[in-house]
């Protein structure tokens, strides 16, 4: 009786043009669906999470690809600890108090407790007690922690850094250029003048020197930023097409 009434109301969605699929198998939903699609099949080893907050992405790469080691990348001390105590149950999952980007430093940055929002760029800001928690972090290229920790070879690095993806991304460049890293997601924004999001074009520019390509475009946001009209942000997939890796 089920099945008569869905195939009945499939029929009648058809003849006023309209298609009904089952979104669980959609491409273009879930970026870590269409990674796996991508794959193929081929084992998947090592993912870094950059701008890693409580963890949140961290259990997502676990679900989606229970037989890899996951680096978690957070500067924020608050997120840092909430992240370590949430996954603390998955040793896959391991946690380095560090920023990621273009060159080696330490830095002095102010947040607000655990918010995904958080960014290094108020940097060297002096507190005046409403500021939010002072962090001191060291940064590091990812280069020289691929190198440090003998890695060959990385599936996903998936960067989220509030505006600083790009310096993260060109601290990669030889991993990057050396096709080291299978695939590449990444918060974009639309709106050069916003300066929470990295802005698209850039991001898309640089891995397109290396041969990186985008896959699609995922959790398009339509809030609206400056008074502009628009997708304002979203995921952006890169991979390298027809990979041997």
């Amino acid at each position: 009786m089920i099945h008569s009434l869905k195939r009945c109301l499939r029929t009648s969605l058809a003849s006023a043009g309209i298609e009904v699929r089952i979104a669980s198998k959609l491409s273009g939903v879930d970026p870590l669906k269409d990674i796996k699609t991508l794959h193929n099949g081929r084992p998947f080893n090592t993912v870094i999470d950059i701008g890693a907050n409580v963890g949140q992405s961290a259990l997502r790469f676990h679900r989606a690809f229970p037989g890899s080691s996951i680096h978690s990348f957070e500067p924020v001390v608050a997120s840092y600890e909430s992240g370590r105590s949430n996954t603390a149950r998955y040793p896959a999952i391991e946690w380095h108090h560090l920023a990621l980007g273009n060159a080696a430093e330490r830095i002095v940055f102010y947040s607000s407790g655990t918010s995904q929002m958080n960014s290094i760029t108020n940097t060297g800001i002096p507190s005046t007690g409403n500021d939010g928690e002072r962090n001191e972090v060291e940064v590091v290229r990812f280069d020289d922690f691929f190198a440090t920790r003998r890695l060959q070879h990385v599936d996903l690095l998936k960067t989220d850094t509030e505006g600083l993806d790009l310096a993260v991304l060109q601290g990669a460049e030889a991993a990057l250029s050396g096709r080291r890293i299978s695939y590449v997601l990444c918060e974009v924004g639309f709106f050069e003048a916003d300066g929470g999001h990295s802005y698209f074009p850039p991001i898309a520019a640089y891995l397109e020197k290396f041969g990186y390509r985008l896959v699609r475009f995922y959790g398009m946001s339509n809030v609206s930023h400056f008074q502009q009209w628009g997708v304002t942000y979203a995921d952006a997939l890169f991979a390298v097409p027809h990979q041997d890796s």
